[in-house]
């Protein structure tokens, strides 16, 4: 892992914030108030199921007509489907915007295509601190 890479568990704000921790084969969830972190594991494809399971247990715990943000941190090397993720969101839509934490240079590329796609707000970062102040600055309601 680069050393510039941050964890959430490892940072100052898993300290400040108040969290609840969801692990799943494929990955971790970190759900705050009105933003989630999600820390997907090295090598994993997010597939439909894996991206439904993941709006069906944002929707569980914020409610049905909450909008929250998101921060992708992606402290992994991991694939994922972008149609995928506007599919699911038409079905669900949970999510105000987005915010992109990268790494590396592919990642940032990745960001470009995704916010190309993607019919949300959202923002690229280098580091997860700015990212989280960006998600805390936004208005993300919830109804928890």
């Amino acid at each position: 892992m680069d050393l510039r890479c941050m964890k959430f568990e490892l940072s100052v704000y898993a300290k400040e914030l108040n969290y609840h921790k969801v692990s799943f084969p494929f990955g971790v969830l970190y759900l705050c108030d009105n933003f989630f972190i999600s820390e997907i594991f090295s090598e994993i494809h997010l597939n439909e199921d894996k991206i439904f399971k993941i709006v069906e247990t944002l929707v569980d715990y914020y409610g049905k007509n909450a909008k929250v943000c998101y921060i992708s941190n992606r402290v992994n090397s991991y694939s994922s489907t972008p149609q995928l993720w506007v599919k699911a969101l038409e079905e669900n839509d949970i999510f105000s915007s987005g915010a992109i934490v990268y790494y590396s240079l592919s990642g940032l590329m990745n960001f470009e295509i995704e916010n190309y796609i993607c019919p949300k707000e959202m923002r690229s970062f280098n580091t997860l601190s700015a990212a989280i102040e960006w998600v805390k600055n936004k208005t993300c309601v919830s109804e928890n």
